[in-house]
């Protein structure tokens, strides 16, 4: 007959665990380690790395590429012209700087061009040397003629600095009333290359950044990334808000799965990152260090 504690641990369940262990757990958001450490079926694995890609789901990318050119609104409108092919030109003035744009081909949606050069300006015309994005061309627009205004364009290099509309390159054909011309047409600013908004340190090693488009300051154009070096995987940002009287962005984000918000000073400072009910500090960090041997995953 076997004896008596033999058999009370043979009627044990599969896998009991002792009792004098301790039943806390690791919190997978706020421990990076225990992303590793978790369960197939945990908290972590749900966004975790599959087949051990540090990246998750998220592509590898380069944020800090040009995006896609944001829609623009015209002001100052000085003068719209179409080539014979369709292709239209505008030119405006919003503020102090001419603009100018383009279509691809008789499409419509309108391109801003980077003006390499405003290779001659005068009280009766302008001429603009148009880059970037797409070939270049002069573009020339000549007031008080006759009739009131004419427009021209030499298409692809020139080391001209001045034409004349009808005898060099092509004369192109005024509209005189934009609205027709306008109705149902889509203008976009130039490609705007991302820049740091803010970089800091989180107190558990990993890295928390934030980008936003150069040369814009609307909330809605942050993007937030989180994690190792190795790892910045982009985080969906739900809403942004102003808050500390305007010196600083709450940026609420969600982060394996938790709702989490992020405080990021205006100007450069600590922030902090609430989740699950605690305050985490970030230290900030040379913002062009963020480029430096990072690999980024975008969503």
């Amino acid at each position: 007959m076997r004896p008596r504690h033999l058999l009370l641990l043979a009627l044990l369940p599969t896998g009991a665990a002792c009792h004098g262990a301790s039943d806390s757990k690791a919190d997978p958001v706020l421990d990076g380690a225990a992303e590793d450490a978790a369960p197939e079926d945990g908290p972590a694995a749900k966004d975790g790395p599959p087949d051990g890609n540090p990246l998750g789901s998220a592509r590898p990318c380069d944020p800090f590429l040009p995006g896609e050119p944001a829609v623009t609104r015209l002001s100052g409108i000085i003068a719209i012209g179409r080539h014979r092919d369709g292709t239209g030109y505008l030119v405006d003035k919003p503020w102090s700087t001419e603009r100018v744009f383009s279509s691809d081909g008789p499409a419509r949606v309108y391109f801003r061009r980077e003006i390499g050069s405003q290779v001659a300006s005068a009280p009766a015309s302008y001429v603009f040397g148009a880059a970037r994005p797409g070939p270049p061309f002069l573009l020339k627009v000549e007031f008080f003629a006759n009739p009131r205004l004419r427009m021209g364009v030499i298409r692809g290099t020139s080391q001209a600095r001045d034409f004349a509309i009808g005898s060099e390159g092509d004369e192109l054909e005024v509209d005189d009333s934009f609205a027709p011309t306008l109705a149902g047409v889509e203008f976009r600013d130039l490609p705007t290359a991302a820049g740091v908004f803010y970089f800091a340190q989180m107190e558990d090693g990993r890295q928390l950044v934030v980008l936003r488009p150069e040369n814009q300051t609307a909330a809605e154009t942050f993007r937030l990334f989180l994690g190792m070096a190795s790892a910045m995987v982009e985080r969906p940002i739900e809403h942004v808000a102003a808050t500390d009287s305007n010196r600083a962005w709450a940026i609420h984000f969600v982060l394996e799965g938790a709702p989490a918000e992020a405080t990021v000073p205006v100007m450069t400072g600590p922030g902090s990152l609430k989740i699950a009910g605690r305050t985490l500090s970030l230290t900030p960090l040379p913002p062009d260090t963020a480029r430096r041997e990072h690999q980024y995953g975008c969503l």
